[in-house]
C-alpha cells in the first residue's frame, strides 16, 4: 500500500510554484529537508499544457491549464494585508494569497515524510495503468480542495499513465507549468461536484474539516459516491484540530476558546475523528463504502528535530493567517461605552500564539493526523433509479441550529503511552542527517 518515494527531488513544477521567501526559508534548513527541495528534477511530461480535457459535462475552456464554473468565480477582500474570498456560505477561514500557498506547499512534504508515502489506499498498480493500453482507459483520480496543487503535481509526474483533476475555490494552483496530465478547476465543492456519475477510479482530499460542517460532509461524501466508479477508493487526510499535552495557554485559548468561535459556524473540530463511522453510514442512490480504515501518525510541536519545527511553524502560519472573523472575540452592547462602536477583540493574537508554540516545546506537545481510506461498493442500483444530475447543491449551515455549541470544558488528554512515544521518536530520528 501507498508508496515509498519520498527522498525523492520535487518536481520542477513544484518549486517553480515556491515563492523567493519561501525557497530562501527552505534553504536554511537541514540537510534531510533540504535536498527534497534543491536542486530540482524535471521530468519530461512537465510542460506548459494548452490541451483540453473533456471529463467535465460542462462545455471545455480554451485551456485545461485553469478553468472555471460560473458559480466557483469568486470576489476577494483585503483584510489585513491578506487576501481572502467573500463567500457566503462556505467555511473558507483561511486566505488565498502567495504566503498561504508556501504553507500548504511545505505542509504536503511534512505529511509525505509523517506517512511516508503520498497515499495510503492500494491504487499503486491502478495509477501505473497496467491494464489499458487505450488512452480512453486512462485512470482518472481528483484532489477535491487541491490548494496549491502540489499533491496532484507530485502524483502525475511519477504516474504519467494517469489523468489527475483537482478542484477549488480558490485558484492557487499553477496555470502553466505543470505535467500535460494534470488538471485544474476552480470550483466550489458545495455546489456539487461538477463531473458525470462514476467518472473517478480513486479520490483524494485533504485537510478540508475545516470548510465543511458535519451536515455538509455528508452530503458531500453522497457526491463522492455518485462520481466514484465502483470498486474506486476514497483517501481522505486531516487533522485533529486540538493540541495534545497542552500547557495552559493553549488548552484555554487553542483547544477551548477557537473550538467555540468555530462551532458557532458549525465546524466541529474533531469531525475527523467521526469519519470512519461517516464513511461507514454514507448512503447514496450510486452505493456506499466499505473496507475503512484509519491511519495515525503524531506529530509533534517544536520539539524532537527539525520536523517539529517545521511542523510548529506551519502551525504558527496556520493560526496567524485564519480569518478575524475566527480569532476575534463577537463584540456585545455589554461590552461597550455609552456612544461608542462594538468593536472586536482579537484572543488569538501573535504573542499569544508564540506563547503557545512556547509551551509546546515545554510540555512536549503535537498533533493527531490522520488518513482514512475506503472503498466504494461494487453493487449499484439500476441506472433510472441513480441521481444524475451534477449541480446539485450542498446546502449551507444554518448558525442557528441546536447543534452547533461545542464542549463547555476541553475534552482532557491522555499522557501518552509507550507506543506512541517509540512512534514519535522513531518518526523524528529518521529524518535527521
Amino acid at each position: 500500500m501507498g508508496n515509498n518515494h519520498s527522498q525523492e527531488n520535487v518536481p520542477s513544477a513544484i518549486t517553480s510554484h515556491l515563492s523567493t521567501k519561501a525557497k530562501a526559508q527552505l534553504s536554511e534548513q537541514k540537510p534531510g529537508l533540504k535536498h527534497l527541495f534543491f536542486p530540482p528534477t524535471l521530468k519530461k511530461n512537465t510542460t506548459m499544457d494548452n490541451q483540453q480535457h473533456t471529463l467535465c459535462p460542462t462545455p471545455p475552456p480554451s485551456s485545461n491549464s485553469i478553468s472555471q464554473t460560473s458559480s466557483s468565480i469568486k470576489e476577494y477582500t483585503m483584510i489585513n494585508g491578506r487576501t481572502f474570498i467573500n463567500t457566503t456560505h462556505s467555511r473558507y477561514f483561511l486566505p488565498c494569497d502567495e504566503d498561504e500557498c508556501d504553507r500548504l506547499i511545505v505542509l504536503h512534504f511534512l505529511l509525505k515524510y509523517a506517512f511516508d508515502t503520498n497515499y495510503i489506499s492500494p491504487v499503486r498498480s491502478l495509477l501505473q495503468n497496467l491494464y489499458h493500453e487505450d488512452d480512453q482507459q486512462r485512470p482518472k483520480v481528483l484532489d477535491i480542495g487541491t490548494g496549491a496543487g502540489t499533491w496532484i503535481l507530485e502524483m502525475a509526474t511519477e504516474f504519467s499513465e494517469t489523468d489527475f483533476y483537482g478542484i477549488d475555490i480558490a485558484s492557487m494552483y499553477p496555470t502553466a507549468i505543470k505535467p500535460s496530465n494534470a488538471f485544474f478547476q476552480q470550483h466550489d465543492m458545495l455546489d456539487g461536484l461538477p463531473f458525470e456519475d462514476e467518472s473517478f477510479d480513486y479520490i483524494f482530499m485533504r485537510q478540508m474539516m475545516t470548510c465543511l460542517s458535519k451536515s455538509q460532509l455528508i452530503q458531500l461524501l453522497t457526491e463522492i459516491a455518485r462520481v466514484l466508479k465502483p470498486n474506486g477508493y476514497l483517501e481522505i487526510v486531516d487533522v485533529e484540530y486540538q493540541i495534545q499535552r497542552p500547557g495552559p495557554v493553549a488548552s484555554t485559548l487553542i483547544n477551548h476558546h477557537l473550538r467555540e468561535k468555530m462551532a458557532t459556524f458549525g465546524i466541529e473540530s474533531d469531525l475527523c475523528t467521526q469519519l470512519s463511522t461517516l464513511l461507514m453510514t454514507t448512503q447514496s442512490p450510486q452505493g456506499g463504502f466499505i473496507d475503512t480504515m484509519q491511519h495515525k501518525v503524531t506529530m509533534p510541536l517544536g520539539w524532537g528535530g527539525q520536523l517539529g519545527d517545521l511542523h510548529a511553524h506551519n502551525l504558527e502560519l496556520f493560526l496567524k493567517s485564519l480569518n478575524p472573523t475566527i480569532t476575534h472575540n463577537t463584540p456585545t452592547s455589554s461590552t461597550c461605552s455609552a456612544g461608542t462602536e462594538p468593536t472586536s477583540t482579537a484572543f488569538l493574537t501573535d504573542a499569544v500564539i508564540q506563547h503557545t508554540l512556547k509551551e509546546c516545546v515545554r510540555y512536549q506537545s503535537h498533533l493527531n493526523w490522520y488518513a482514512f481510506t475506503a472503498r466504494k461498493t461494487v453493487s449499484s442500483p439500476p441506472q433510472h433509479m441513480r441521481q444524475t444530475s451534477p449541480t446539485c447543491s450542498l446546502l449551507p449551515y444554518e448558525k442557528n441550529q441546536a447543534n452547533s455549541t461545542a464542549p463547555t470544558t476541553s475534552p482532557p488528554t491522555p499522557p501518552l503511552d509507550p507506543l506512541e512515544w517509540e512512534s514519535i521518536n522513531s518518526f523524528v530520528t529518521g529524518f535527521i542527517e
